[in-house]
C-alpha cells in the first residue's frame, strides 16, 4: 500500500449527533497536509488529518468551533454550522526564514527545553483514549500481509524520572483485523505494537538525542524558525556521531516544550531470520490547558525476511483524554506488552465502531485498501471473507459461510504455542565405580560387558519443552530430557506434564513474568553400558524380539513425583525470551533397580523394552547388593528455558 490512511476520531455515538469532515490541504500547492491538528475548541476532544488529509469528527451538536493548525502553516479557526468540504492553509512565511545560532547557545536552548518538562507536560498519570492501526506490507508484491485497527485506552504515566522508567499500559477496548490468504509469518508479527502511544514518546522516555547527560554524542543545528498556531517554532536537526541516526526536534520558542519529532535510523541488526534495514518514527504534541499531551504517532520499520522485504508500520491518534480517577488497570484488563494484536480473533462488519464512530470514512478507507491489495473492482461487505483456489479473497453477502480464521483452527492452535530449548541441572550423584555384567541364555554367546562412572559427572541436560496458552492465565506444560551418550555414563532421562499459572510482576516499570508450576514427572536414572551389536537380529527375551542391529543395556532406576515448580523472566521486546526455572520433586514411588535391553531409538516408532531384575539368572551383575548406583541427592532443580511463540 502506498498510502495509508490513518483511521481519525473515534468517540461515543449519541443521539442526535452530526459528522464533520473536511479535507485541509496548502492553500497553493492544494496537496493534502497530513497529521495537521484538528481541535475541538473548549473541550478535550480532537483528532489528526490522516494521508490523504481528511478528518472526520462526530459530535452531539453543531456550536461547536474547531482549531486547524500545521507547523509551518497559519493556524484558522472554522465554526461547525459551516464547514467546508475542504480547508486551505496557507504557510506562515514570516518566520519561515533560516537563522544563525551558535552551538553554545543552542546547547543551552536544548537544555532549557529539558528542564522545562516539568513545566510542559502532565506530572500526574492521564487516560488517552484513541485509534490504532498496525499493518504488515510486501514490498516485493506491494500488497499488504494483515493490517489490525484497534480503540485503545492507555494509561500514561506522568512525565517524571521515575514516570520515564514506567512501562504504562494498554487496555483494547476493540480490535478487528483483516490478513492476506498468502500470508508469511516469517516476521510479520509485532510484540506490544499498541504500546506505541508510549514507546515512541521520547519526551516520557527522556531519549538521549534530548537528555543533556549525552549531548556530547550527537551534533546539533538550528534549520530555522517557523510557527505553530501562530507562535515561533524552533526546528533542530540533529545526528548521532557513530551511527546513521538523526532527525529533527521542533521546540515551541514561547513555552520551549517540544512539539513534534522526526527520527531515522537505518539498522543491520540480526533477530532471529529477520534483519531490521530502517526505522523512521514521527512524534507530535498537543496542547491542551497549557499542558501537552501526546496527540499522534506513527512508526515504520523496514525488515527483510529470508523470502522477502517488508514493511512494519503503526500509527496512533489521540481522541480524548481524562485527567480525573485514574486508576491503572488490572491484569485481566491490560493487553499485555508481550501479545499480539494481530493474533486477536474478531469479525469483520461495517458497522463495528459504531459505538465510537459514525465509521463512514472509516470503512471506506478499509475497503479502498482491500481493493488495492486485491485488485477488485467492487468490494460489498467485509463480513465474510473466503478463499478460492487462485487464493484471492472474494467479499460477499452474509452467509453461513464460516471466514477464514474460524475454518482454519490448526493456525490458532500454533498462535497458542510456545515451544523452547531448555539446559537443565539433575542433583544425580555418581561415585568412581566400574560396573560389569554378563548376559547368559539370551544370545548365542555370553555377553560380557562394564562401564565405568565419575563422581565429577555434570548432569546437565539439553531438552525440548513446550507450553499450550489456554487462556490468559493458564497453559499446559510438556517437556522431554534425555542426557547426550557421548557426554557421560550416567544415564537420566524425564518427562514432565502439568499446569502452570501465569502472571506479571513490577508491570509498572521492567515487568516480571513469574509462572509458578505443578507437573507430573517420570524420571528414570542410572548407568548406561551404551551399544552392543546384536548379530541374532530378532532374538526373543521375555515374548519380545529386538530387530535392531544394535542394543542398549543399562542398570536403571525410576522415581515418579510431583514436581511444584517457578519460571521467571524479565520482559525483552523480542520474540524469545530466557526463563530461569526453580522446580521441587516430591517423590511419590521409587523402583528397584533393574536391568534394561532395549533397541536403539527409532524415529515415529516406539522403541522396544525389556526390563530384568538385576537378581535374574539371565544377568549376572558383579556386587549386585552392593551397588552403587546414580542416585537423586537433593529435590531442588534448576534450570534455564530459551522460549519462543510460534
Amino acid at each position: 500500500m502506498k498510502k495509508l490512511p490513518l483511521i481519525l476520531l473515534l468517540i461515543s455515538l449519541q443521539s442526535n449527533a452530526q459528522t464533520f469532515r473536511a479535507t485541509v490541504c496548502d492553500s497553493l500547492s492544494k496537496q493534502a497536509l497530513p497529521s495537521a491538528s484538528v481541535r475541538v475548541k473548549n473541550t478535550n476532544l480532537g483528532t489528526t488529518t490522516n494521508a490523504d488529509g481528511r478528518f472526520s469528527l462526530l459530535l452531539k451538536k453543531s456550536a461547536y468551533q474547531f482549531i486547524i493548525s500545521y507547523i509551518g502553516y497559519t493556524s484558522k479557526v472554522i465554526e461547525g454550522v459551516a464547514m467546508p468540504d475542504t480547508i486551505f492553509l496557507s504557510e506562515d512565511n514570516r518566520l519561515n526564514e533560516v537563522v544563525v545560532m551558535p552551538d553554545s547557545a543552542l546547547r543551552v536552548l536544548l537544555k532549557n527545553a529539558y528542564k522545562n518538562i516539568s513545566k510542559n507536560y502532565p506530572q500526574q498519570p492521564n487516560f488517552l483514549t484513541g485509534f490504532y492501526r498496525e499493518v504488515n506490507e510486501s514490498v516485493d508484491s506491494s500488497r499488504f500481509n494483515y493490517f489490525s485497527e484497534s480503540m485503545l485506552k492507555i494509561y500514561k504515566p506522568p512525565y517524571t524520572l521515575a514516570g520515564s522508567e514506567h512501562q504504562g499500559q494498554v487496555q483494547v477496548l476493540k480490535t478487528r483485523k483483516v490478513m492476506h490468504p498468502n500470508y508469511e509469518k516469517q516476521g510479520a508479527k509485532f510484540y506490544g505494537g499498541p504500546y506505541a502511544a508510549i514507546r515512541y514518546d521520547e519526551v516520557l522516555k527522556r531519549s538521549d538525542f534530548i537528555n543533556p547527560k549525552f549531548y556530547k554524542k550527537y551534533d546539533y543545528e538550528l534549520e530555522k524558525i517557523t510557527s505553530f498556531d501562530g507562535k515561533p517554532v524552533y526546528v533542530i536537526a540533529f545526528s548521532y556521531r557513530d551511527s546513521v541516526f538523526n532527525g529533527k526536534i521542533y521546540i515551541d520558542k514561547t513555552d520551549l516544550a517540544y512539539i513534534k519529532f522526526e527520527t531515522y535510523k537505518q539498522q543491520n541488526k540480526k533477530e532471529l531470520t529477520l534483519t531490521r534495514l530502517d526505522r523512521t518514527e514521527k512524534v507530535i504534541f498537543d496542547k491542551k490547558d497549557d499542558v501537552w499531551y501526546l496527540k499522534y504517532c506513527k512508526g515504520m520499520t523496514k525488515f527483510k525476511s529470508e523470502k522477502e522485504y517488508f514493511n512494519l508500520s503503526v500509527e496512533y491518534v489521540t481522541t480524548s483524554i481524562t485527567q480525573d480517577s485514574i486508576k491503572s488497570f488490572t491484569y485481566d484488563q491490560e493487553f499485555n506488552l508481550f501479545d499480539i494484536i494481530a493474533r486477536q480473533e474478531t469479525k469483520i462488519s461495517d458497522d463495528f465502531f459504531k459505538e465510537y464512530n459514525s465509521v463512514l470514512d472509516q470503512t471506506q478507507d478499509l475497503k479502498n485498501q482491500l481493493d488495492l491489495a486485491f485488485n477488485l473492482n467492487t468490494i460489498d461487505s467485509l463480513k465474510n471473507i473466503n478463499t478460492d483456489t487462485n487464493k484471492q479473497i472474494n467479499f460477499s453477502k452474509p452467509t453461513a459461510k464460516k471466514s477464514r480464521s474460524q475454518a482454519n483452527p490448526f493456525t490458532k492452535i500454533l498462535s497458542h504455542l510456545n515451544v523452547g530449548l531448555s539446559l537443565t541441572y539433575v542433583p544425580i550423584q555418581s561415585d568412581n565405580y566400574t560396573f560389569s555384567a554378563a548376559v547368559n541364555d539370551v544370545f548365542s554367546d555370553t555377553w560380557r560387558i562394564s562401564t565405568t562412572t565419575k563422581s565429577s559427572n555434570l548432569p546437565l541436560l539439553l531438552h525440548g519443552s513446550w507450553s499450550y496458552r489456554l487462556n490468559k492465565r493458564w497453559l499446559l506444560l510438556y517437556a522431554k530430557a534425555k542426557s547426550f551418550k557421548n557426554l557421560s555414563n550416567t544415564s537420566v532421562d524425564f518427562n514432565n506434564i502439568g499446569i502452570a499459572y501465569h502472571f506479571v510482576l513490577n508491570r509498572a516499570k521492567r515487568p516480571i513474568i513469574v509462572e509458578p508450576s505443578i507437573k507430573y514427572t517420570n524420571m528414570r536414572y542410572g548407568v548406561s553400558f551404551g551399544k552392543i551389536e546384536n548379530p541374532m537380529r530378532g532374538v526373543e527375551v521375555d515374548d519380545v524380539k529386538l530387530n535392531t542391529k544394535s542394543i542398549i543395556a543399562g542398570i536403571y532406576q525410576k522415581t515418579e513425583g510431583i514436581k511444584l515448580g517457578v519460571s521467571t523472566s524479565i520482559y525483552a521486546r523480542k520474540t524469545m525470551k530466557l526463563y530461569l526455572n526453580l522446580d521441587y520433586l516430591y517423590p511419590i514411588t521409587t523402583s528397584k533397580p533393574y536391568f534394561q535391553l532395549r533397541e536403539t531409538d527409532r524415529f515415529f516408532k516406539a522403541s522396544k523394552v525389556v526390563n530384568l531384575d538385576v537378581n535374574d539368572r539371565r544377568v549376572k551383575i558383579q556386587d549386585v547388593n552392593t551397588l552403587p548406583l546414580p542416585k537423586i541427592n537433593d529435590n531442588f532443580w534448576i534450570g534455564f528455558t530459551w522460549q519462543r511463540g510460534l
